[in-house]
């Protein structure tokens, strides 16, 4: 009897002490998954705010013309997310700006007193000035915006000021941080800065991360009071608030010298049932930090040893031998699964998200927590779409945090665009382009990863992606050129019922540019910068001008190696850039392309070299020919209509064959 004690006692033991490890390793993963996704909200917001702050530096903004704030921030308006939006009022009251980043990824901005707004496409090109929503119209005009949070609260401090969830003009709930904006330094305050950021789909967000079966996850401020909290029934929501409330009110778990990133346990009595809770800061600003806070029942995950020890307590009494095999065997079964779920959190650690499903349990308690390891893991799939996972990866393994910095490195860029977007974005409905325009990313998010590239970030319909980092690629020329041929072959039938295909135009480059993690001191994002990034999206757009789908510099086409067929375009100078650069367009593989494009190829050079001959005349009517044998070849036509002006004026002795051009 004494031998089947002490069994069930270290059995008891051994799973309280399992199941104290798992809600460590749990509460660990949710905290990072949380503040990784806090964090992206929130550098975007301090990015468009930054960028106010360096125009006013460097005195590039007066902020007593309205119409040269409204222009900046239009501009800062398309790095936000579709559903953010930003504003700016002046301190005497006498005007405010109110520019919106719709669902429909146009650009809306209002000036206060007005019953319209105007409207711009995402590359800033204005559309219509329309009426202004009767709801609109209310919120904006009916009231003294000096009386919103977002101003009062910004009046209280000279640094970034963050208003709490409130019910934004537009209706939503969300939260602002706002910026007092001097003219110059030492001078009263002209006006202030705010940007918007609704937190329902947050919220939603927060609420996938359920800890064990009803524990919850929230966002805190640095003095404990809820900044967002998940979704859910009020009546639920209120009674775990307020317990999350008298645990953080003792200053051992909300300690200032709690470093950001860590964590500190608690737990709390609410009549009996114990509940543990974890705290982890992050920060939000220099002057500022918040914390994930995740609280969940103990009973969700230690109640099982309890009910262990009491099967084997009364089982004792049948018998000895009996209950010895019996609690071995239970022993096993309740701590294979918990093994299970613990290796699973360990992944999940590393960002290694597995599709493998949570064991199945015949006790209640470990099925409820594989439930909520699956539900978690959904959560953090989400998570993934927004940060390039090969990035968190590599910086996972390191065990380091990230740090701010850059290092130059030769690059393959890649840009493109979807040929005549605003125009098809008029005529369809808002929920089927959305879809229609996930589709197209899924396809060149899905080739660009295949062949090692990173996407850097989607510009709207655009999207700006490299080849070499963060991990060396050798080939990453050949593979850029492959992908760019991919996109090319979007099949029909991957685009949902009686939707247009999208024509996709693409820039390829290659240059050595700055990579790394860039941004502000406190928010930055693995991106790419540098002077072949700009000449690679002029590429891009010269495609509309020549009529092609792939354009690259010569450079980079003599990188790409043998197995593709290219042609030889034009010597330009972009807009923006001294000097000029040939650029080719890549027309396929080699014994993929057919013989037809192929001769016209070699008549088009052939023209080409006569034309930088100064033989105007010849070359003209190459083209010419060419261009009546096949209409569809724009180049050739352009091509024709130049050399002719130059056959009948034809230029100084000092020609460099380049043809410069003006605008983007």
């Amino acid at each position: 009897m004494a031998s089947f004690a002490v069994s069930g006692i270290l059995a008891y033991n051994h799973t309280n002490q399992a199941l104290d490890e798992l809600w460590k390793s749990h509460f660990h993963a949710v905290a990072r998954a949380a503040t990784a996704k806090a964090e992206g909200e929130i550098r975007k917001i301090h990015q468009v705010i930054d960028g106010f702050s360096s125009l006013l530096a460097i005195k590039q903004l007066a902020l007593s013309d309205l119409h040269q704030v409204s222009d900046h921030m239009l501009v800062q308006a398309t790095k936000l997310d579709p559903g953010m939006s930003i504003g700016y009022g002046t301190t005497d009251g006498t005007g405010s700006l109110h520019v919106r980043h719709t669902m429909d990824g146009l650009v809306r901005i209002h000036r206060s007193g007005s019953t319209t707004e105007r409207v711009y496409s995402k590359d800033l090109e204005f559309i219509s000035e329309t009426p202004l929503a009767a709801d609109l119209q209310a919120a904006f005009n009916s009231s003294d915006y000096r009386q919103q949070p977002w101003f009062r609260h910004a009046q209280e401090t000279d640094g970034i000021a963050w208003a709490r969830p409130y019910r934004l003009l537009t209706g939503a709930l969300g939260i602002s941080a706002s910026l007092q904006a001097r003219q110059q330094s030492g001078t009263p305050p002209s006006g202030t800065f705010h940007v918007d950021l609704p937190v329902d789909e947050l919220a939603v967000w927060l609420s996938q991360l359920m800890t064990g079966n009803t524990g919850r996850v929230f966002i805190l401020d640095e003095d404990g009071a809820v900044v967002i909290e998940p979704a859910g029934p009020e009546s639920e929501i209120q009674g775990i608030r307020t317990l999350l409330k008298s645990a953080l009110s003792t200053e051992s778990v909300r300690d200032k010298e709690i470093k950001p990133g860590t964590t500190q346990d608690a737990s709390v009595d609410d009549g009996g049932s114990i509940y543990r809770i974890g705290y982890s800061p992050f920060q939000v600003s220099a002057d500022e930090r918040w914390a994930i806070a995740v609280i969940a029942p103990e009973s969700d995950f230690l109640k099982l040893a309890n009910s262990h020890l009491l099967i084997v307590l009364i089982t004792a009494t049948t018998a000895v031998l009996i209950s010895i095999v019996i609690a071995s065997v239970f022993a096993r079964r309740v701590s294979r699964p918990l093994q299970e779920i613990s290796e699973d959190l360990e992944t999940i650690a590393d960002l290694r998200i597995s599709k493998r499903q949570s064991p199945d349990s015949f006790i209640l308690e470990i099925s409820n927590v594989g439930q909520a390891v699956d539900r978690m893991k959904a959560g953090l799939r989400s998570f993934e779409r927004y940060v390039p996972a090969g990035v968190v990866r590599r910086l996972v393994a390191s065990g380091k945090a990230a740090e701010f910095g850059a290092d130059r490195r030769e690059l393959s860029i890649f840009v493109s665009d979807i040929e005549g977007f605003t125009s098809i974005a008029e005529t369809m409905e808002d929920d089927r382009l959305v879809d229609w325009l996930r589709v197209y990313l899924d396809h060149i998010t899905g080739v660009v990863e295949d062949c090692s590239g990173t996407v850097d970030k989607f510009m709207g319909d655009g999207v700006l992606a490299f080849f070499n980092a963060p991990e060396a690629v050798p080939d990453h020329v050949a593979r850029a050129c492959r992908a760019a041929l991919a996109c090319q072959a979007m099949p029909r039938h991957s685009q949902p019922d009686a939707m247009p295909v999208p024509v996709t135009r693409i820039g390829l480059g290659l240059g050595h540019v700055l990579v790394g993690n860039m941004g502000s001191t406190t928010r930055f994002g693995y991106t790419v910068i540098g002077d072949m990034v700009n000449l690679t999206s002029r590429l891009e757009a010269l495609n509309k001008v020549y009529g092609t789908r792939i354009m690259a510099t010569a450079e980079f086409r003599d990188a790409a190696g043998p197995g593709l067929e290219w042609r030889t375009l034009d010597r330009v100078a972009v807009a923006g850039r001294r000097g000029g650069v040939t650029v080719c367009e890549l027309l396929g593989e080699t014994g993929g392309t057919d013989p037809d494009t192929m001769a016209a190829r070699d008549r088009y050079e052939t023209a080409l070299t006569q034309y930088h001959a100064r033989e105007f005349e010849p070359a003209a009517a190459a083209f010419s020919a060419l261009a009546a044998d096949r209409p569809s070849d724009i180049a050739a036509t352009l091509m024709a209509e130049r050399a002719g002006v130059l056959a009948l004026d034809p230029p100084g002795e000092d020609w460099n064959r380049v043809y410069v051009f003006e605008h983007k």
